[in-house]
């Protein structure tokens, strides 16, 4: 078992190199069409920077949970906790299939398209 991983890592220490040659760096990714937004954009044009800050929002959901945990197994977990964390990347409102990295700062991918590869 332990000579098939140390000839797995070898191989791919070789290849990865190699398949870094051909990757395409962006800070963002598009299905079809062009990427409006430059790499050094501060916030979206729909978006208001100068905005209020703090406040309260209430959401409304039907019926109750017993658990603040999102990765529970049993019980029923609290309504959109998806919304305490971030994502690798953030889909733009005004692009159609177009995603630009929130955690990640670039997206690696080959020209094959067989595989991608977040820089964070």
């Amino acid at each position: 078992m332990r000579k098939k991983f140390v000839f797995l890592f070898a191989l791919t220490s070789v290849l990865c190199p190699l398949t870094a040659l051909a990757n395409e760096v962006s800070h963002a990714v598009s299905i079809y069409g062009d990427i409006k937004y430059p790499s050094n954009f501060k916030h979206f044009d729909y978006v208001n920077p100068d905005a209020p800050k703090g406040g309260e929002i209430i959401l409304p959901e039907i019926g109750s949970f017993d658990d603040l945990n999102p990765f529970i197994l049993k019980g029923r977990k609290a309504a959109d906790l998806n919304l305490l964390f971030d994502t690798l990347m953030v889909h733009a409102d005004d692009e159609t299939s177009t995603s630009y990295g929130l955690i990640a700062e670039s997206v690696e991918f080959p020209t094959d398209n067989t595989y991608v590869i977040f820089n964070l």
